[in-house]
C-alpha cells in the first residue's frame, strides 16, 4: 500500500498550479519531474513523535528568485492518523534543512555513501490539514532555486 504521496507546485502564473504526475517509483506516488523520492524516520508509528528525512532527486530545477517573489512549494502527504508538530517542528528545533546521516535511532537511514545537497535558506515548513481526505500535509515553500 502506498502511505506516501508527494506534490509539487508552481506558481508561475500567480496560483498553485500541481504539476504532472510520475508513478515511476515503487511504492511512492509523484507529483513533478522527480526521478526519485525517498522517505524514512526515526519511529514508524502514528502514536510516536517521529522525525522524518525525505531525499529526492530532481529531473528539472524548481524554479524560484527572490528578485521576482516567484516561489515553489513542496507538499508531503502524511499516512493516515499521521499528523505533524505545528509549523513541522521549527520551535522545537526538530525541522531541518539538511539531512544528518550521523542520526541515531533511524529505522531505515538513507545511505551513507551519497552527498546529500540540503535545502536552501529561506525554506519555510508549514502544517496543513485536508478536510477532504482527512489527511494532514506539510508543505514547504522554497524561495530560491533548486536543481
Amino acid at each position: 500500500n502506498n502511505v506516501w504521496k508527494f506534490e509539487a507546485f508552481s506558481l508561475s502564473s500567480g496560483t498553485d498550479v500541481l504539476l504532472n504526475v510520475n508513478l515511476n517509483v515503487t511504492g511512492f506516488k509523484i507529483f513533478g519531474e522527480f526521478s526519485g523520492a525517498y522517505v524514512t524516520g526515526t519511529v514508524l508509528s502514528p502514536l510516536a513523535q517521529n522525525v522524518v528525512g525525505i531525499w529526492f532527486n530532481l529531473k528539472s530545477p524548481l524554479k524560484a528568485s527572490l528578485e521576482t517573489g516567484q516561489t515553489s512549494q513542496m507538499r508531503l502527504w502524511l499516512p493516515p492518523t499521521f499528523q505533524p508538530l505545528p509549523d513541522c517542528g521549527t520551535s522545537l528545533n526538530l525541522f531541518s534543512l539538511s539531512y544528518d546521516v550521523g542520526r541515531e535511532l533511524v529505522k531505515n537511514p538513507f545511505p551513507t555513501t551519497i552527498s546529500y545537497l540540503s535545502l536552501p535558506s529561506g525554506t519555510y515548513c508549514f502544517d496543513h490539514y485536508d478536510a477532504a481526505s482527512g489527511q494532514w500535509y506539510v508543505e514547504m515553500t522554497i524561495e530560491q532555486e533548486v536543481s
